[in-house]
């Protein structure tokens, strides 16, 4: 019955048997429990509210391959409340996930991505454990790809820190459905580097108001791209939706109309006023420079 239910429905499985189980008159009494419970239910006891038998059922799970129930429910005690449960939970998973098939781990990723922001406990313990996968970056690609909605952005981002999109920016730069990963590849290939969030800083406003902001600090990861690819990527965001040719535009701004000036020309008529208006910033710097104030 489990096994053929998507992650997002074993989730709400979990939930259910927690529910389930609240109202066992053995709850609070678990070393009245037989040995052999936790070796015939594990899945059903890792969802008890008592921390000693869901630790007990973990350490029984072993790793099956092709197991994606195991996994999710792992995943899922990977963020427990308990830091024993978290450990032993975290344990198994990396145990079980390189066994997970492609089109299994496919399934997880974007399960794992949209929870990372709220499963604090572990530092991400089960997305570290899932980028061991040896097809973790072809399947993150797709993933990339294929998707049209959700924080894409913000995840491809975060993922810009390792090297494991690389390969695959210029294709995600003209290939992806979402405007936001195109322009996160375009940006970086046409910058020549991914910009990295690693940590906030607090920044004093007014230390006598105990008054303060968090700001992001950002870092700088270079990637270099040849100049033709660096000109396909452009001449694809020239011709992509309205945030791709601000892109565009930008790159005129900083590198000059030269580079593509069939590009450059048809952007100067753009029906977008915001790209006009970069372009018509771009003739008063690179073909008009008198008339530009730098004040």
């Amino acid at each position: 019955m489990l096994s053929h239910l998507s992650p997002e429905e074993l989730v709400q499985a979990e939930r259910d048997c927690r529910q389930a189980l609240y109202g066992a008159k053995w709850r609070n009494h678990p070393q009245k429990l037989p040995r052999s419970s936790a070796k015939r239910s594990p899945l059903l006891l890792s969802t008890s509210e008592n921390g000693f038998l869901r630790e007990k059922a973990l350490r029984v799970m072993g790793p099956k391959p092709g197991d994606l129930v195991t996994a999710v429910f792992l995943m899922i005690r990977s963020n427990d409340w308990v830091p024993q449960v978290r450990q032993v939970a975290t344990d198994r998973l990396v145990a079980i996930v390189p066994q997970l098939s492609t089109p299994q781990l496919r399934q997880l990723l974007p399960f794992a991505l949209l929870r990372m922001q709220y499963w604090q406990r572990s530092a991400g313990a089960a997305f570290k454990a899932l980028r061991e996968h040896a097809d973790w970056a072809e399947t993150f690609y797709a993933f990339l790809r294929e998707a049209d909605r959700g924080p894409l952005s913000r995840l491809m981002r975060a993922e810009m820190q390792f090297e494991t999109l690389d390969p695959y920016l210029v294709r995600l730069a003209t290939e992806a459905r979402s405007t936001q990963v195109r322009a996160v590849a375009t940006e970086v290939l046409l910058n020549g580097e991914a910009k990295l969030r690693v940590r906030w800083r607090k920044k004093w406003i007014s230390k006598w108001d105990n008054f303060y902001r968090w700001d992001p600090v950002v870092e700088m990861r270079p990637i270099a791209a040849p100049p033709d690819v660096a000109l396909q990527v452009l001449l694809s965001a020239g011709n992509g939706t309205t945030p791709l040719r601000k892109l565009a535009a930008d790159t005129f701004i900083r590198l000059g109309p030269q580079i593509a000036p069939d590009l450059a020309a048809r952007l100067m008529k753009d029906r977008t006023p915001s790209v006009r208006r970069r372009m018509e910033f771009v003739t008063r710097k690179w073909v008009e420079k008198e008339t530009l104030m730098t004040g």
